[in-house]
C-alpha cells in the first residue's frame, strides 16, 4: 500500500522532525511533516486482468517555528522526492514529481508551513 511506502520513504529522508499521516496528535512539538494521500487513480491492464500501475497525488505539509527551518525541511524533501525512482518497503516507485509549493504563515500561532503537492507513479 502506498501509505506505508510513503511513510517509510519520508522517515528515511527527514530525521529532524516527526512525521504523521493525515493529522498529528495534539500538542506535539514542531517541526512536523504531515502527509496526506489526496487521491489515487489505478490503471487497468488492456485485457482488464488487473491493475498495472497507479498514480497518487500526495500533499506534504512542513510545519515549523521558524521560516528557515520550514524552508530547509521543505527543500530537503523536494530535492530527494522530485525525480525519485526506486523500491521502498518492497513497493516499486516509477517516478515522483512535484506539482506545486505554497507557503502559509500563521502569525497568531507563529507557525510557518510549506505545503507541497507531489504525483507518485507506482
Amino acid at each position: 500500500m502506498i501509505d506505508e511506502t510513503l511513510n517509510t520513504l519520508l522517515n528515511s529522508i527527514i530525521t529532524t522532525a516527526e512525521i504523521y499521516a493525515d493529522v498529528p496528535p495534539d500538542n506535539q512539538p514542531y517541526p512536523q511533516v504531515v502527509y496526506d494521500i489526496v487521491s489515487t487513480v489505478d490503471e487497468l491492464a488492456i485485457d482488464e486482468s488487473g491493475i498495472t500501475d497507479s498514480i497518487s497525488r500526495i500533499q506534504v505539509d512542513v510545519r515549523a517555528n521558524t521560516r528557515a527551518e520550514a524552508i530547509t525541511l521543505s527543500d530537503t524533501l523536494n530535492a530527494t522526492l522530485s525525480g525519485y525512482r526506486g523500491v521502498v518497503a518492497g513497493k516499486r516507485i516509477d517516478l515522483i514529481k512535484r506539482l506545486d509549493r505554497r507557503t502559509i504563515v500563521d502569525k497568531k500561532l507563529k507557525l510557518y508551513r510549506i505545503v507541497q503537492d507531489f504525483m507518485v507513479h507506482h
